[in-house]
């Protein structure tokens, strides 16, 4: 799959891409209340195709590892 932060579609192919930082609100077992964190939203104007990233922080990877089920 192509990453759209690159500016490119994998789904149609398309080039205009754009995106937009938003604040995502999940909820957590751990502390029984949701957990907001920014996230980068890319999105393709041609197919509206989503691809969502978190920012990475050493903040926001102890919250996946111990608030989320590993694949």
């Amino acid at each position: 799959m192509v990453d759209m932060r690159n500016g490119g579609c994998d789904v149609c192919g398309g080039e205009e891409i754009y995106t937009a930082r938003i604040h995502l609100e999940t909820p957590t077992a751990l502390f029984k209340m949701l957990h907001a964190e920014k996230v980068n939203l890319y999105t393709c104007v041609s197919c509206g195709f989503v691809q969502m990233f978190l920012s990475q922080t050493e903040e926001q990877i102890h919250w996946v590892r111990n608030c989320w089920e590993r694949v």
